[in-house]
């Protein structure tokens, strides 16, 4: 006769507790990368990151980069800043900041390719500013940006 495992009340509390911690943890964590997308969640701050990716820049380069004056480049700087994705550092009279999340390009380069695919599928509202040309059965669109000279093939 196969013996019947018994779980005390105390042993469930404890399960019941893990399992609530987990979720805590998972939401946590969700409420984190929520935070760093809506730092992302601005073209500027995307172009910083961006620009940020290649060399380290002052406030007065990223101003010219995005076309904003100090003030609000340092607005958004502080917002990349507090998230964890840049840091900064005193260069005689000015401050420099750096990309210290440089995987964060990994996940832009993602979206692009979203936004590729979307464009060749004809979803305007994604990709406003894309042109796409071919498409045909057994040919390949290609897609491009007004103004930029990024195309890019799509199967």
């Amino acid at each position: 006769m196969a013996k019947k495992s018994q779980v005390s009340l105390d042993e469930l509390i404890k399960l019941s507790h893990i399992q609530f911690v987990k979720k805590e943890q998972e939401y946590n964590l969700a409420q984190s990368r929520a935070k760093v997308f809506k730092a992302l969640g601005h073209p500027s701050r995307m172009l910083m990151v961006t620009h940020l990716a290649s060399k380290k820049a002052s406030v007065g380069e990223l101003a010219e980069v995005v076309g904003s004056d100090l003030s609000t480049v340092s607005k958004h700087l502080t917002v990349l800043k507090n998230v964890g994705i840049l840091t900064d550092r005193k260069d005689a009279n000015r401050v420099l900041y750096t990309l210290i999340c440089p995987c964060i390009l990994e996940f832009i380069h993602c979206i692009d390719d979203v936004i590729f695919q979307d464009a060749s599928k004809g979803l305007s509202c994604v990709l406003p500013g894309a042109k796409i040309t071919g498409g045909g059965p057994s040919d390949k669109s290609s897609v491009s940006f007004v103004g930029m000279r990024e195309t890019r093939h799509v199967d």
